[in-house]
């Protein structure tokens, strides 16, 4: 059986659905899953069931819905131990669990298919029924853009930059302040021959920043802003540093005042030489400064 609350509560026994429909069910379940292994007295339940009362309420009444909620998902799922009852299942078994197994050992892609939204959202829009709630959709999101990020990195890495615009724009408009992002965006603005729109989304953040608070951009983002503005060749590809070829400028396409600069003898070529003349993401290399190719490799 599997559960799922990254989003609204869900539950899935192979193709069945077994989600409680009734609301205090949907609601007691929610509890348990919230506090998935450690064990709830009925005293517990009852102030997370009725909370606006206080716990007004019998203790026959939450172990009546207790033992219906064992019928719906089977006895063995909620057991009882020392007058307490605990939810017995499997880390495999809660998507929340999953997701940050995922997110530990790297597997971003395949942590991020499991997001379906900010935790119940179903039962508790927005976040102030139950303190539980509230701490896991702070811990999810932090781990959501922690992932989301190092994806979007290896995206960058792998040459995917053009890809990657739309995405980033989006994920900076939500995150105005989260400079990874920021930077990243930038990056793809620049490796996709935006230099100037990359360098106008630095002084976007940079004006955000200060705001009457005269704070400053990290250093990091300062050193790549610094980077592109003087336009250092090695952030035109995600391989690593610019390629240097002897300066027989017979050997390449294009007219010789197009070449960088020639530095130790060596001509400083934006771009990568590789088989095919491919440049970034296998794209053919555009005329000009950021990517000049060897007729002959």
């Amino acid at each position: 059986m599997e559960f799922r609350i990254m989003g609204p509560l869900d539950v899935r026994d192979g193709g069945r659905d077994r989600t409680p429909t009734t609301p205090k069910h949907r609601d007691l379940l929610a509890m348990f899953l919230l506090n998935a292994g450690r064990p709830l007295t009925v005293e517990r339940l009852r102030r997370l069931l009725w909370p606006r009362e206080g716990g007004d309420r019998s203790d026959s009444l939450v172990r009546g819905y207790v033992g219906q909620l064992r019928q719906l998902l089977g006895k063995d799922v909620i057991t009882t131990v020392s007058g307490s009852y605990v939810l017995a299942i499997g880390a495999h078994q809660l998507d929340v669990d999953r997701f940050r197994l995922l997110v530990d050992r790297g597997s971003y892609e395949e942590a991020l298919s499991l997001w379906r939204g900010p935790a119940l959202d179903d039962l508790d829009p927005d976040g102030e029924r139950w303190e539980e709630t509230r701490r896991l959709r702070e811990e999810l999101e932090e781990l959501r853009l922690l992932a989301l990020e190092r994806r979007v990195q290896a995206d960058l890495d792998a040459g995917r930059h053009r890809e990657l615009l739309a995405e980033l724009k989006r994920l900076t408009n939500q995150h105005p302040l989260w400079q990874r992002f920021r930077g990243q965006y930038m990056l793809a603005l620049y490796r996709s021959g935006r230099r100037v729109d990359a360098l106008a989304a630095y002084a976007v953040l940079r004006d955000q920043l200060d705001g009457g608070h005269a704070i400053e951009p990290d250093p990091e983002l300062q050193l790549l802003y610094h980077r592109m503005l003087h336009d250092d060749v090695s952030l035109h590809v995600s391989a690593g540093p610019p390629v240097l070829l002897p300066p027989d400028i017979a050997n390449f396409t294009g007219r010789a005042d197009l070449l960088d600069r020639v530095v130790g003898g060596h001509v400083v070529v934006h771009g990568q030489a590789g088989a095919g003349h491919s440049g970034p993401g296998g794209h053919p290399p555009r005329p000009g400064p950021e990517s000049i190719t060897p007729r002959h490799q």
